[in-house]
């Protein structure tokens, strides 16, 4: 990966910045997203798209990640299913920023270094992961551009989405969660911005609700991290941590506990 300049003006790099299309910070726009998602700035990034914002009123679920005809939550989902098999860094949110004088989208992601680029079998490898949950990628074409890859990590997950969004579906659970889900209310509490741990999530049923409701971050305890990492995953919940024991976690005082 390139080393960090900013650009000098408008998705003009000096030098080349991330990529063709996106510029990494660890600065001045990391530090505020990283601290909405109550993480630790020093070992994250954010990937800021230069070459294509979204259009006017045009949201999230429709936008296609620099350029691509892949909705860009559908690009994050799949680079987190990566993830846990080891061939990709962790995203952790996908959001609208107010960058030079673009609005545009930016991902919070682990930091993977500038270190030499990735041979081809990683590259197999993320195709074959892809695949596996029912997606789809257009990555013939940079089967040799070992740019997009560093520190032993792929990056370019632009070119990624799922060919029918059922088979997903289907593979992680998502029917019964929704059923199970419709029973939860706790709209007599006020979670924004605080900090939740569920000691024994299930399914992460609850972590997932208490980030709809604003939660800044939520813990769950569970003996099944898979499966409530799917469904997180799957509704767009990238910052939700799953662990074995509270030990395990970062966070030593949380504001709520279930």
């Amino acid at each position: 990966m390139p080393k960090m300049t900013r650009p000098s003006h408008r998705g003009i790099p000096e030098g080349g910045v991330g990529g063709a299309h996106t510029y990494i910070d660890r600065d001045e726009y990391l530090l505020p997203v990283a601290e909405r998602c109550g993480r630790d700035p020093s070992t994250l990034c954010l990937k800021i798209c230069y070459t294509f914002p979204p259009k006017p009123g045009q949201s999230l679920e429709d936008y296609g990640w620099c350029g691509s005809p892949f909705p860009v939550l559908d690009c994050a989902r799949l680079q987190n299913v990566c993830y846990w098999r080891g061939l990709a860094p962790r995203v952790y949110s996908v959001d609208m920023i107010e960058w030079e004088d673009l609005t545009t989208v930016a991902w919070l992601m682990d930091y993977v270094g500038e270190g030499e680029p990735t041979n081809p079998p990683l590259f197999k490898k993320v195709c074959e992961v892809i695949e596996e949950y029912g997606g789809f990628h257009m990555f013939s074409h940079t089967n040799g551009n070992t740019w997009n890859s560093a520190g032993g990590k792929w990056l370019g997950f632009k070119a990624a989405g799922f060919k029918d969004k059922e088979d997903y579906e289907k593979k992680i659970g998502v029917a019964e969660a929704k059923t199970r889900w419709n029973f939860l209310e706790f709209s007599i509490m006020d979670f924004r911005g605080k900090t939740v741990l569920d000691t024994d999530c299930e399914y992460g049923l609850l972590c997932n609700h208490l980030v709809s409701m604003g939660a800044k971050r939520v813990v769950g305890i569970t003996k099944q991290p898979g499966v409530c990492r799917q469904l997180s995953n799957y509704y767009g919940r990238f910052n939700i941590d799953y662990v074995s024991d509270r030990s395990e976690s970062d966070i030593k005082d949380f504001d709520f506990i279930f």
